[in-house]
């Protein structure tokens, strides 16, 4: 039995994708899986609104994913969806969380994932791209000597890339943002690959959901 997250891409950046007022996002998006994929996969919930989906199947990630997909865009338009390991995913979050404490020290929280640059503060996060866990060496090479003022790579590891987001109280930039950012290097390369981020603290939730 496969331990798998799938990442909507797009879920909940419009207004089209907004469901029944009566229910909240998340609750939505539980009874529309529930209901439609429940007989193939075992769901486990949600976390938050942005389409974080914890699953156990007998099935490949490759059905896992079309099922998700044909199911959310029932009452969504989802853009895209990336599936990881439950295992993988755990490690990476773990040891890029690590790798920021050891970078900053007494200046990066663990609990909020909140790291404190010139006084500036910066949320730690992972983009996710499935096809850069076979790593092609220039397309770690070009990540990691990425220059961008308001993203800082971390790490890449088994496909995942940890990096911190400047992350002002005003003017917020989405986890969209350095996803794009990424898909944008690897495009350059000649790899059209979809990319998906999100935030430490949501990647942590929807872990929680293989423990409940």
């Amino acid at each position: 039995m496969q331990e798998l997250i799938v990442f909507a891409h797009g879920m909940v950046n419009f207004s089209h994708n907004r469901t029944e007022q009566d229910l909240g996002e998340k609750e939505a998006q539980e009874r529309l899986i529930c209901n439609q994929v429940g007989s193939h996969h075992s769901f486990l919930g949600a976390f938050d609104d942005s389409g974080n989906f914890a699953f156990r199947t007998e099935h490949s990630s490759a059905r896992l994913k079309t099922d998700v997909l044909a199911v959310l865009n029932l009452e969504y338009r989802v853009k895209g969806a990336v599936v990881v390991e439950r295992c993988r995913t755990q490690k990476v979050l773990g040891d890029v969380t690590k790798l920021c404490s050891q970078m900053y020290s007494e200046h990066f929280g663990s609990r909020n994932y909140l790291a404190w640059k010139e006084s500036q503060p910066w949320r730690l996060g992972i983009v996710f791209v499935e096809e850069l866990y076979e790593k092609h060496i220039s397309y770690v090479k070009e990540l990691l000597n990425l220059q961008d003022e308001r993203i800082e790579i971390l790490s890449l590891q088994d496909g995942f890339v940890g990096l911190l987001k400047f992350d002002p109280p005003k003017s917020r930039i989405p986890w969209g943002e350095p996803a794009k950012t990424v898909e944008g290097v690897l495009a350059s390369l000649g790899a059209k690959w979809l990319a998906t981020g999100r935030s430490a603290r949501t990647v942590s939730g929807v872990l929680r959901k293989f423990s409940h």
